[in-house]
């Protein structure tokens, strides 16, 4: 399988984060650092009844939210639990984005970097 990301992956303004899922760097609102987020919308948070928050961002979807205490153990059972109760919205500004996200194109190109690294010895 041949890569094509040649102006992919260092997009300018909101264009980057036009995309399927976001990967957590750094932890915000109850986010976990190295896990995966579905994107469920996107647009200006202003006129979004959701969120006090303004300006252009996104809507994330946390399906973690029951399954994980406050300490990061696997809550037991957590699997009986219902949709609504395992998941929760959370709304990030394009600042919040910029601080604390990567999109998922650039963590598979971080994946594949690491991994030729790895195969080269470095």
């Amino acid at each position: 399988m041949q890569l094509n990301m040649k102006n992919k992956i260092f997009c300018i303004g909101e264009n980057r984060w036009d995309c399927m899922a976001v990967v957590c760097r750094e932890p915000i609102e109850g986010l976990r650092a190295g896990s995966t987020y579905k994107v469920k919308g996107q647009g200006n948070l202003k006129y979004n009844a959701a969120t006090d928050k303004e300006g252009w961002g996104l809507c994330i979807e946390d399906e973690w939210v029951g399954v994980f205490d406050d300490e990061g153990n696997v809550i037991e059972n957590s699997w009986k639990l219902s949709d609504k109760e395992r998941t929760r919205f959370v709304y990030m500004t394009l600042e919040e984005l910029e601080r604390h996200f990567i999109t998922d194109e650039e963590d598979f190109v971080r994946y594949k970097r690491d991994e030729l690294l790895t195969a080269l010895g470095i």
